[in-house]
């Protein structure tokens, strides 16, 4: 359910079934007695896999964490926006996959638009804080209103199978 407060900014509402028994967290930087932390198995059966981890303090924060394979990247969120989408894929295919054929050879576009990267390469992103049913976990990112989906990832995943 979502209501509207004074200002206009939505609110969700979530119900907990009466089965479940909340567990208030422990104050900041304090760790929780042993005698009432909840167990594992009550941790992972209550957050989805897919979810984005609340983040105390404010949103957005300046970096988007960029996933390929084994490695994570931090960028700057608006660095990332004013590149726009395909200006982005060409620093992305830069800075994983492409190595010059002679170090003397510099990048140029046609690097980058003969490649099958330019071609097979895709986005997912993670958005913080979701409110819709399709948006939560990862999500295809399209190139119309970039700047408007980067201020709200919060986790970028590449997918590109080179072989």
């Amino acid at each position: 359910m979502t209501d509207h407060v004074e200002g206009g900014r939505p609110i969700t509402v979530i119900a907990i079934p009466e089965a479940v028994t909340p567990v208030a967290p422990p104050p900041p930087m304090t760790p929780p007695p042993a005698a009432t932390a909840r167990p594992a198995s009550d941790r992972s059966r209550l957050r989805r896999p897919d979810s984005v981890m609340s983040i105390t303090g404010q949103w957005p924060v300046p970096q988007v964490i960029v996933y390929y394979r084994e490695m994570k990247i931090a960028w700057g969120r608006e660095a990332i926006a004013a590149l726009g989408k395909t200006e982005f894929m060409k620093w992305l295919f830069i800075t994983f996959v492409w190595t010059p054929p002679d170090p003397t050879v510099a990048f140029t576009n046609a690097h980058y638009e003969g490649s099958l990267f330019a071609r097979n390469a895709v986005l997912f992103g993670t958005f913080y804080n979701t409110f819709g049913k399709d948006d939560s976990g990862p999500v295809m990112l399209g190139s119309l209103g970039w700047a408007e989906l980067i201020r709200n990832v919060a986790r970028i995943e590449l997918i590109y199978n080179d072989g």
